[in-house]
């Protein structure tokens, strides 16, 4: 018999997933979350939403937790999706390379992806910077995401050719081989310049060493204001001053108190 998923089911089950994780789902979604609970239920052969809610919110039970986020999660993504952001490197990377002398002094520049997804975007951001950067500056870029499912994929480095049509055709040539009549494989010497690691961007943030370029693109939408204003926070801090903060086209740090200042549409400097 299936069980109907109640308010208190409802109530329960968003609130946890926006304490974990800061995603937030409205009424107008309750369907759509009904769906996703029901999928990973199913998963794991538990017919109950009160069973699974036990077993899910067990610090033990890290396996079904990740499991659970792997597909609550969205992960619309492409290459070079808002292509404007990635012309603005190449663009500007002179000006970068001068306001911020960390960069050439050390021979690095830093990035954080802060949502990778399958790797689409943090492989059009190093094919980008590959190219327009000084041959001597070793490129360094973590990628990080919440789902572990889309990060094994992101690791392998292999597309379907028909995703890969934004591609530009020179980096193409350089950076793409095909393995076969439907699949594609990114080049090591790309793949070689992304560290991808799990992380939830509602924990502390504990890097060490400051970032000089961060994207954060199309994620923000997923959170309320106050989730967004302590994730610019958490930004300002782990970015160098004179770095730079990329957000998606629909996302703003408009009203939102930071030491950021736009330069473009959807581009901050600190």
């Amino acid at each position: 018999m299936v069980q109907t998923f109640t308010d208190r089911h409802f109530t329960t089950y968003k609130d946890f997933i926006f304490n974990s994780a800061g995603i937030r789902f409205s009424e107008s979604k309750r369907q759509q979350l009904e769906t996703k609970i029901r999928k990973a239920m199913h998963r794991v052969g538990i017919e109950s939403f009160d069973d699974y809610f036990t077993a899910l919110s067990k610090t033990q039970n890290e396996d079904v937790f990740q499991q659970f986020i792997n597909i609550i999660t969205t992960n619309t993504t492409e290459f070079f999706r808002e292509k404007e952001h990635f012309q603005y490197l190449i663009k500007n990377i002179n000006t970068m390379l001068q306001s911020n002398i960390r960069i050439l002094r050390n021979r690095e520049i830093r990035v954080w992806c802060a949502a990778s997804s399958s790797g689409q975007e943090p492989v059009s951001i190093a094919m980008t910077l590959k190219q327009c950067l000084p041959r001597d500056v070793m490129l360094n870029m973590l990628a990080t995401d919440i789902n572990s499912e889309v990060l094994s994929k992101a690791m392998r480095g292999q597309y379907l050719r028909s995703d890969c049509q934004a591609i530009p055709s020179e980096y193409r040539t350089k950076y793409v081989r095909d393995l076969d009549a439907e699949k594609v494989q990114i080049s090591a010497d790309i793949l070689s310049c992304i560290n991808y690691r799990k992380f939830n961007l509602m924990t502390p943030f504990p890097f060490k060493k400051q970032f000089d370029i961060i994207f954060c693109r199309n994620v923000m939408i997923y959170f309320p204001d106050t989730v967004q204003r302590e994730l610019i926070r958490k930004f300002d801090a782990c970015l160098i001053p004179g770095g730079y903060l990329f957000v998606g086209h629909t996302e703003s740090l408009l009203n939102k108190k930071s030491t950021f200042v736009s330069v473009a549409p959807s581009v901050y400097t600190r």
